[in-house]
């Protein structure tokens, strides 16, 4: 008798166990989880970087005019000094 409890106890722990090949509802959605989490961080980062690109060129093109500015006043000061 202890012989057929056994291996009525395996067979439960057996089945416990999922099937290789077939994945449950849960684990489906786990890895859509993740995948979807890996997608947002990476276009999170995308952007993150767009955002410095345009901080750079912002700053650039805020320089140059300055420069422009400068330059043109420049002219104007040594005309008038004649």
């Amino acid at each position: 008798m202890k012989i057929l409890e056994d291996d009525k106890e395996t067979r439960k722990s057996d089945s416990d166990k999922p099937v290789p090949g077939k994945r449950t509802t849960v684990e489906k959605k786990k890895e859509e989880t993740e995948e979807s989490r890996t997608i947002v961080h990476k276009l999170s980062t995308e952007l993150e970087e767009v955002r410095k690109e345009e901080k750079m060129i912002n700053t650039e093109e805020e320089k140059l005019q300055e420069d422009t500015t400068v330059k043109d006043t420049e002219p104007q000061l040594d005309s008038e000094d004649n």
